[in-house]
Formats: C-alpha cells, sequence, structure tokens
C-alpha cells in the first residue's frame, strides 16, 4: 500500500511539472500572440494613414489636372 501511494505520488508530481511547463508554454504563446496582434494593428493603421495620404494626393493631383487644362483651354 506505501509503494502505490509513492507511486501515486510521484505520478502526481511528474503530472504538476507538465502541467506547470505547458502553463509556461500557454503563457509565452499568448504574450507572442499578444505582440503579434500590437504589430499587426500598428501595421494597419500605418496602412490606413498610407493610404489617406495617397487619396489626398490623388485628389490633388485631380485638381491640377484640370486647373492646367483650363489654363490651356482659356489661353489657347
Amino acid at each position: 500500500m506505501l509503494v502505490t501511494n509513492v507511486v501515486m505520488l510521484v505520478t502526481n508530481v511528474v503530472m504538476l511539472v507538465t502541467n506547470v511547463a505547458m502553463l509556461v508554454t500557454n503563457v509565452v504563446m499568448l504574450v507572442t500572440n499578444v505582440a503579434m496582434l500590437v504589430t499587426n494593428v500598428v501595421m494597419l493603421v500605418t496602412n490606413v494613414v498610407m493610404l489617406v495620404t495617397n487619396v489626398v494626393m490623388l485628389v490633388t493631383n485631380v485638381v491640377m489636372l484640370v486647373t492646367n487644362a483650363y489654363v490651356v483651354v482659356t489661353t489657347a
């Protein structure tokens, strides 16, 4: 009976160590995923800012094109 209890105790200790190792692994993966999420959000915001900038530049170029065409037509 004592031997059985000792074997069960050792088994439980091994399982505890395994569970702690898995917990640490999961925490590390969680931190990694959060860091990747923050990076992706920053990249998304950067891309949105670049998109808005490109749209503004496009509108500016269209306005300049129309203005130049008007000047060419009126001076011809």
